[in-house]
C-alpha cells in the first residue's frame, strides 16, 4: 500500500503522509477500494475478483491474496521483519506462506473438508490456486461465497491467534463461515 501513498515535503511544514487517491488527501475505505478496483485491468487475471458478489473488504482481501501481497510471514520477512517461523494454525515450525496457510495446513484442510470444499489442484502460485477454485465455483454462487469466506475466515482465525490469543475449533469456524457466506449471498 506504500506505493499508494505520497509524501509532501516542505521546509516550513512538518512531514505528513498524503493519500493521493482522493481530493482531501486522507485514506478512506471507499477510496482504497476505488484505487484497487481501477488498478485491476480488464485483462488482468485478478479482474474476476471485483465482479464477485462479495463485500469490498473480501474483494480487497482476495486481490491481495491473489497478487501475493498478503502479509504472511514470508511477505513480512521479504520486508525485513524478523519472525520466528511457524504456522499458528497447525503448529508446524515452517515459514508461513500463503499456499500452506490457505491450502495445505492440516487445520485449514479440516475446515475445508467440513465445508465440502476440498481442493484437488496443486500449484506453487496463489493466483493459479484462486483461479482454479473460483473457476470450479463459477455458476454456483453458494460455493463461490463459501470459498471466499473460507479463505477470509482462515485469515481472521490466523490473526486472532497471533494478535488476540483466541483459538477456535474447526467446527466453530465452519459454522461462522457458513453463516457469513449465506449473509453475503443475501445482501450482495
Amino acid at each position: 500500500m506504500a506505493s499508494y501513498l505520497s509524501q509532501a515535503f516542505s521546509d516550513n511544514v512538518q512531514d505528513q503522509l498524503v493519500w493521493k487517491w482522493n481530493s482531501f488527501g486522507r485514506f478512506t475505505v471507499s477510496s482504497c477500494y476505488a484505487a484497487f478496483a481501477t488498478s485491476a485491468k480488464v485483462n488482468s487475471p485478478l479482474a474476476f475478483i471485483w465482479k464477485l458478489p462479495l463485500p469490498p473488504n473480501l474483494q480487497t482481501f482476495l486481490f491481495l491474496l491473489g497478487s501475493d501481497r498478503l502479509l504472511t510471514q514470508e511477505q513480512l520477512q521479504k520486508r525485513g521483519v524478523n519472525l520466528q517461523p511457524g504456522c499458528v494454525l497447525c503448529q508446524l515450525p515452517i515459514l508461513e506462506i500463503a499456499k500452506h496457510l490457505f491450502f495445505e495446513c492440516s487445520f485449514t484442510v479440516t475446515v475445508w473438508g467440513l465445508l465440502d470444499l476440498g481442493t484437488v489442484f496443486n500449484s506453487n502460485l496463489m493466483l493459479d490456486l484462486l483461479l482454479f477454485n473460483f473457476s470450479a465455483a463459477r455458476g454456483n454462487r453458494r460455493r463461490g461465497a463459501l470459498l471466499a469466506t473460507a479463505l477470509w475466515g482462515t485469515w481472521l482465525e490466523r490473526n486472532n491467534r497471533i494478535f488476540r490469543q483466541r483459538h477456535r475449533l474447526p467446527a466453530h469456524i465452519t459454522h461462522w463461515i457458513s453463516s457469513e457466506a449465506m449473509a453475503f449471498l443475501k445482501y450482495c
